[in-house]
């Protein structure tokens, strides 16, 4: 009875460890970004990129922490859909957004993830959604700022850096596109939503 009580307390103690360790990571790997960022100012390489090839990249970079959190990644991706951009700062978004929605899906059997891609005649939508804690109308006013964090007590979470998804708009708005996200509220899930003109094909 002792040494199962024991073992639970070593395990939820070493799995906050390793959240923190994963955190100063990110945050880390995300200052070191945004100082690229503001050093070349987007102007590298860019070329026409296929945007289902990148995002399932980026979901099978993503795929075993997810599973090791019990939430499913699925998508539905127009094969066909070209960006004209940076290869490495496109990856870094879908990989900054399906990351943040793993941290705030909860550990369970129940989490989902999916990504959609869309095309309208002036305009490519790309959409990250999760079944996560949600947000609320404050969350979502602060959430593209510099350091800024979702607040809540659920621990089955990994709480961000505060970086991410202020570098994600940053790269986004360089190629003169949008991002917004959408929420009915806490415990209802998030939706990211992308979108680019289609003249940067």
């Amino acid at each position: 009875m002792y040494q199962n009580k024991d073992f639970k307390n070593f395990e939820q103690n070493f799995n906050e460890l390793r959240n923190q360790l994963f955190r100063v990571k990110n945050f880390a790997v995300s200052l070191l970004e945004y100082t690229m960022l503001e050093i070349d100012d987007l102007q590298l390489k860019k070329e026409k990129i296929k945007i289902s090839n990148l995002i399932l990249n980026c979901i099978e970079d993503e795929r075993l922490r997810a599973k090791e959190r019990g939430i499913k990644i699925s998508y539905e991706l127009l094969n066909e859909l070209n960006l004209y951009g940076n290869k490495l700062y496109m990856s870094q978004i879908f990989k900054n957004l399906i990351s943040n929605a793993i941290n705030y899906t909860p550990k369970s059997n129940h989490g989902k993830i999916i990504i959609r891609t869309e095309q309208s005649k002036d305009m490519i939508r790309i959409s990250v959604k999760d079944n996560g804690i949600g947000l609320t109308k404050e969350d979502m006013q602060e959430l593209f700022k510099w350091e800024s964090n979702i607040k809540s007590n659920n621990k089955n979470i990994i709480k961000g850096t505060g970086i991410g998804l202020f570098i994600t708009k940053h790269i986004v708005e360089s190629l003169k596109g949008k991002i917004w996200v959408e929420s009915d509220g806490i415990n209802k899930g998030s939706n990211f939503i992308l979108e680019f003109p289609t003249k940067l094909l």
